[in-house]
């Protein structure tokens, strides 16, 4: 009867997550409303990894532990091993989830604006713009001028509308060979 409910419970808490997973990672390139912007996210891929590691794979792992335990086929010795297991997973997660989900760069007739994982908004207008360059080994363009910098992630979807707005707005010495240069996007 335990493992019917324990079987039962794994087929829903995966049921959940493959649901919650799908309504969560939403992301890619988006218009907004008053059509002054296109804001560019990371896309399923990306927030979808962050999601599994941070928030399923450490639920799973606590539920398994906990009907294993109840059940006496784990040892109570054993449940730092798993919940350490658990913690790693969350710690390789938290990052992805908050670049996926709180980072996103807006393309505007103004210049470029980015919001960082927590808020902070930078502006950088495209007069300002003293150089664009691929930093393909660190994965990210890095876009300078008036003294702030602005890193736009190969991970982000919609790379190719900001390398033409780049290309229409900015003169060729600034961003010269910058998006001859590969992506460093390995799983894509």
């Amino acid at each position: 009867m335990i493992k019917g409910l324990a079987t039962a419970i794994a087929i829903a808490v995966v049921a959940a997550a493959v649901v919650l997973v799908g309504w969560l990672v939403g992301g890619g390139v988006r218009w907004e409303k008053s059509g002054r912007a296109t804001v560019l996210c990371y896309g399923k891929l990306f927030r979808g990894l962050g999601v599994l590691c941070a928030g399923v794979a450490p639920v799973i792992i606590g539920i398994v532990l906990v009907i294993t335990l109840q059940t006496g086929a784990t040892k109570p010795e054993s449940a730092p091993i798993a919940l350490g297991l658990a913690g790693f997973f969350f710690l390789l997660g938290f990052p992805l989830v908050m670049e996926g989900f709180r980072k996103q760069v807006a393309l505007e007739e103004s210049g470029i604006t980015v919001r960082s994982w927590f808020g902070r908004l930078t502006h950088l207008a495209w007069s300002e713009i003293e150089e664009v360059s691929n930093r393909v080994s660190r994965g990210f363009f890095l876009v300078r001028g008036a003294g702030k910098k602005i890193k736009v992630g190969h991970y982000l979807e919609g790379l190719d509308i900001f390398a033409q707005e780049c290309r229409q707005r900015l003169p060729a010495k600034v961003y010269g060979d910058a998006f001859d240069k590969p992506l460093n996007r390995p799983f894509l």
